[in-house]
């Protein structure tokens, strides 16, 4: 990031609506929102991407992969750590709910049937329960999952 993109003034910093900012003002915000971000979550995603890769079947470091190749013997993985992951996630299937909009009054009853209707088919057409679930794998994997 350059000098000029991180001169930014006390107010600008604090703007929780930088919509409302020119465009010259308003990408230097996000720049430095971006910017925060990726360094606050830098540590996570190194330790992401570990969690990944241990659920992936590559749980050994490369010292040890090159002792088990000196010593001619084959890197062989039990990955219990898949199973667990997969029987939660299980768990989160069948216990699914539906979402329901119920109403205040028997007054609000026709809304509230047609607000269920239309998340059931937006649910239907976005494949929201594979999304879910693969939100909520991740979640499971490296403590964040979203979808």
């Amino acid at each position: 990031m350059s000098d000029a993109d991180t001169a930014l003034t006390p107010q600008e910093l604090n703007q929780s609506r930088p919509s409302t900012l020119d465009k010259l003002t308003m990408l230097r915000i996000l720049k430095h929102w971006f910017w925060d971000d990726a360094q606050h979550s830098a540590q996570w995603r190194i330790e992401a991407k570990k969690d990944f890769d241990f659920k992936a079947g590559h749980q050994w470091e490369p010292e040890e992969k090159s002792q088990l190749n000196e010593s001619l013997r084959p890197e062989v993985v039990f990955n219990r750590s898949l199973t667990i992951i997969k029987a939660v996630a299980g768990f989160e299937i069948n216990g699914r709910h539906e979402i329901q909009f119920l109403p205040r009054n028997l007054t609000d009853t026709a809304v509230n049937e047609v607000l269920t209707g239309a998340s059931k088919w937006m649910a239907d057409e976005c494949d929201a329960e594979d999304e879910e679930s693969e939100a909520f794998q991740d979640c499971i994997t490296c403590g964040m999952g979203w979808s």
